[in-house]
């Protein structure tokens, strides 16, 4: 029986795509209450163009910005109350999920062969989604080639997994920021390919 990796519910349906180029898309937030959830890093999943494809994205950059401020007077003092706000974000597509590929389920592969149309729905991946498709990249990935190098920060239950073969097969480049883990993921990395 093969697993169903994506269950999206309402609770993490972000907003639509409002406009898309070869490399990203910006997605228009509906969902207010998902902003304060989301932060770089993150990964989106986009409806493609068929029932059985998504596109992942990861996201870049959100912004909030407010459209129209109304000032109101009080008695006692003036309000600015907040009338709309315009929130976006950007997001990286990094690739395809399709839960069926002629007789293959469940398969990514990076990259993207059909770009997502305006109005596409976006959903965040976190909690169970993101496990179950962390899990899912991980089992494609021969046990004597797994580097299992940690956690995600964005969910500390989902595992890391590097497939040692492709890694060494290319070049390799660790970016961050100071403090943010470059010195540690390397060591690791090289732990790990020592066992």
């Amino acid at each position: 029986m093969v697993t169903k990796v994506f269950n999206f519910t309402d609770d993490v349906l972000i907003g639509k795509v409002m406009s898309v180029d070869t490399s990203n898309v910006i997605i228009s937030v509906d969902n207010s209450q998902i902003m304060s959830r989301l932060s770089i890093g993150h990964i989106i999943a986009v409806r493609g163009n068929y029932e059985h494809e998504l596109l992942i994205c990861l996201v870049e950059k959100v912004t909030r910005s407010q459209l129209d401020i109304m000032t109101t007077e009080d008695e006692d003092e003036d309000e600015d109350v907040e009338l709309n706000t315009n929130d976006l974000i950007k997001a990286s597509l990094i690739g395809t999920f399709k839960s069926v590929d002629g007789t293959k389920r469940n398969i990514f592969k990076r990259g993207v062969d059909l770009f997502p149309s305006i109005d596409s729905e976006c959903f965040l991946v976190n909690g169970d989604n993101l496990q179950r498709f962390m899990n899912n990249l991980g089992d494609k990935v021969k046990d004597n080639q797994k580097l299992k190098i940690g956690h995600f920060a964005n969910d500390t239950n989902s595992e890391a997994i590097l497939d040692g073969d492709k890694l060494f097969q290319r070049h390799v480049s660790v970016l961050g920021s100071t403090g943010s883990g470059k010195s540690w993921c390397v060591a690791t990395i090289l732990e790990k390919l020592a066992n």
